[in-house]
């Protein structure tokens, strides 16, 4: 059994502008505003800023000081590094980061936004692709692929949070993370997750969300938690990284 889950800090809706004939195809418009005005103020619609002041937030919670909450990034982080490392045929950056290396202080790994470094953050500027093939189980018998070769989802959950972030009564803490995560293993009949998931691909494109869902999830660093390597090492082609993982996975 594997668990796949994605993360999204803020999501959009689009439409596309009407197409003229022989012009240039329409241009995608916003739905409405993506971010409030204090975050707009504070510009917090950047990924870059938003995930950090969440991991502060948690951070507060805990007691943590800035320091340890680097280590805790960084043991997480080291173990997607190594994932990547393993499969250099797909992923993007397949090198393997000591915890040392990740938290370095060096031209080459800047502060981005703190308390990450650059080589804690997701990498949106990749060339990937992933594809599943989905098959009614008749259609599949008709090819006749083996049957130890189908894979049958088990399971899923779904929530939401107040759209906008600082709205939150908790900025550093996403309770619709575990809602959905337990109501994907109650759908799936599974009762202990550490126990009976062995394989688990947590969205990685920072590592508050890595960190948020493996405490709901009941585990730590020293459980690997992606099969392809996490957006900073195997690349994160934006929401499509999902499907990597479902592809991967599989």
């Amino acid at each position: 059994r594997g668990w796949t889950g994605w993360w999204i800090g803020k999501t959009g809706f689009f439409w596309v502008g009407e197409h003229v004939e022989g012009g240039p195809p329409g241009e995608l418009e916003p739905f409405g505003s993506m971010w409030s005005t204090a975050e707009k103020a504070h510009n917090l619609g950047q990924a870059v800023s938003a995930f950090p002041l969440a991991e502060h937030a948690r951070r507060a919670r805990r007691g943590a000081t800035v320091k340890e909450t680097q280590e805790e990034s960084a043991a997480f982080f080291q173990g997607f590094s190594e994932v990547a490392a393993r499969d250099p045929e797909n992923a993007w950056f397949p090198k393997a980061w000591s915890r040392e290396e990740l938290l370095e202080e060096s031209g080459e790994n800047r502060m981005v936004g703190h308390p990450y470094r650059k080589r804690l953050n997701a990498v949106l500027t990749v060339d990937q692709g992933a594809a599943a093939v989905i098959l009614a189980a008749g259609e599949a018998e008709r090819l006749g692929i083996p049957l130890e070769k189908w894979v049958f989802l088990h399971g899923g959950g779904d929530a939401s949070e107040e759209f906008f972030s600082t709205e939150r009564e908790n900025i550093g803490g996403f309770p619709s993370a575990a809602t959905a995560i337990h109501a994907a293993a109650e759908n799936a009949g599974v009762k202990d997750l550490p126990q009976e998931i062995k394989h688990f691909n947590l969205y990685s494109c920072f590592p508050i969300a890595v960190k948020l869902a493996a405490d709901a999830i009941g585990v730590g660093p020293d459980r690997q938690l992606t099969v392809t390597g996490g957006l900073p090492y195997h690349g994160g082609p934006g929401a499509n990284y999902a499907l990597h993982g479902v592809a991967a996975m599989v």
